[in-house]
This record gives structure tokens, sequence and C-alpha cells, in this order.
């Protein structure tokens, strides 16, 4: 399999075009982390040890609703991506297998499939979250047992928890794009992604990897860039005295569109990566051979 072929159209695919960055923005969203507030304070009392909990409370009252609005941000994020990354696999189709893109067609995919990409989402993060439970709690057991038998144990467990991270998020991004490709169900769609990964370990070990890669590797550009803006308007408003606060508000603010652009650009490139993949596993290309010797002539034979 060429890789570099699939990483170069993934972002020859990007750069042309444009109006992709705009599912690439949210089509990578689908992450998040869940605050709960049970409420039971007196658990917490430090006032018997001494402390001023005022302090701590008017810290309180300032992050809870930060903490709330935050929640509800990254809720909304999700939902975003669950429409953004079927509109954005549909249009990989449709410019890269001589199909006709537009916008607002691939727009209309996206909402047909929240639902299918809600759910495969809710199923994915079950999965992982539940064999993550499993695996710190067989690895706390060995460790309850005896520390060498813990410390023996992580040496089946780190490598068990490497390979379950690779094949599931193979599979569910294979899933994805059967999901959106074929038409299928949820369960069609793992199933086909679960014989992609079975048939091809390989190739999406070291796709994965790439991935892995690309990731870190843009993520350190867009934080250059976004410094590039940030730091030299941060600067001026510390030299005019606004203070430190005043500074970050202003760095994020006016390199907030730097920051869209490439983020847009970035999770259309990322999202792209395994969409080329993924139809490469179902038709792989043929490689072509330079300078191929002429066809012998046996007619004169």
């Amino acid at each position: 399999m060429e890789y570099g072929k699939i990483v170069s159209k993934s972002f020859n695919v990007a750069w042309s075009y444009k109006s992709l960055w705009i599912f690439g923005l949210f089509a990578g969203a689908g992450s998040s982390g869940f605050n709960w507030n049970t409420g039971e304070k007196e658990q917490f009392d430090l006032s018997s040890l001494g402390f001023d909990t005022s302090v701590f409370a008017d810290i309180y009252q300032v992050l809870a609703p930060l903490l709330i609005w935050f929640g509800l941000l990254m809720l909304a994020l999700i939902c975003l991506s669950f429409i953004a990354a079927p509109a954005l696999i549909d249009a990989v189709n449709r410019i890269t297998r001589g199909g006709t893109y537009r916008f607002s067609d691939s727009f209309s995919i996206g909402l047909d499939n929240f639902l299918k990409f809600a759910g495969l989402g809710i199923v994915y993060f079950f999965v992982m979250f539940v064999g993550c439970l499993l695996t710190i709690a067989v690895g706390a057991l060995c460790f309850v047992l005896h520390w060498v038998i813990g410390v023996l144990s992580l040496l089946v467990l780190i490598p068990f928890g490497i390979c379950a991270v690779v094949m599931g998020s193979s599979i569910y991004c294979l899933a994805q794009r059967a999901i959106v490709v074929r038409k299928v169900s949820i369960g069609d769609g793992l199933a086909e992604g679960v014989t992609l990964f079975t048939n091809n370990i390989g190739n999406n070990v070291v796709m994965f990897l790439i991935n892995l890669g690309l990731m870190i590797g843009l993520g350190i550009v867009e934080a250059i860039i976004w410094a590039i803006f940030g730091i030299p308007i941060a600067a001026i408003t510390l030299a005019a005295g606004f203070g430190m606060v005043a500074a970050f508000v202003a760095a994020f603010v006016m390199g907030l569109p730097i920051s869209l652009i490439v983020g847009g650009f970035v999770g259309t490139v990322m999202t792209n990566l395994y969409t080329i993949f993924y139809f490469e596993l179902l038709e792989p290309s043929q490689p072509t051979v330079p300078n191929a010797p002429p066809a012998p002539d046996l007619a004169g034979a």
C-alpha cells in the first residue's frame, strides 16, 4: 500500500476544496470531559484544618458556571462532530470516486447520519471505557495479591491496552466510513470494520501510527502558528499595563480566527486520511511500473 500517496492525497483534497474546512473544524471534536456536582460539600470541609474556606468558595462561585458552560459547549461540539464527520466522508467519497460534490448535499448526508454516528460513538465510548476499567481492575488486583505479580501483570496489560486502542480506534474509523459510503446500519458497519481490520492488520497498524504522527506534528504546527500571532499581542497588552488576564484574553481573541482556519484545514486532512485509506482497502490501486518493457513479438517467432 502506498501510504505516501494516501497522505499526499489527503492534503491535496483538503487544499483544493476549502469549503471542506468547515466540516473539518468540527469533525474531530468527538471527545469530551464530564463533570458532576454531587453537592456533598461537607465531605471536603477544610475549616476544621484551619484553612480560610472563603477563598475556595469565591473560586467555586466563579468556576462552577464556567464548568457548566464548558460542558454544554463540549456537548454541542460532539453533536456537531456527528454531523460534520459523515458530511466530510461523503464529500471525499464524491470528490475522489467520480461523483459531484456540493456542500449542501454533503451537509444533508451529515444530518441523515447523525443518529447512526451518535449511536456508534456511544458504543465505542462504552466499549473503551469498560475495557479500561477492567484493565485497571485486573492490574490493581494483581498488585493486591503481590507487588511482583502486579509488576509482571503490567508486562501483559500495557501491550494488551495498546493493541486494544489500535484495534478499537481502527475499527471505529472504518465503521464510520462504511456507514456513510455503503449506507449500512451500525451493526453492519462494525462488521465491515472488523473484517477490514482483521484482513489487513499490518496496514491498519501502520496507518494508526501515521495518523498519530501527523496528529502530533500538525498539533505542534498549530501551536507555533498561534504563538506567532498570539504572543506579540499578549506582549503589547502587558506593556500597556492591562495585566496578565487581559493579555491572555487579547491573545486568544485575536488569534482565534487564525486558529479556526488552521484547525479546519488540519481536521479535514486527518479525516481525509482514514477515508482514503478505507477506499484503498476496498479497491487497492495498482502500482505503476516505470519503463515497462514492450511485449514480445510472438508473431515473428
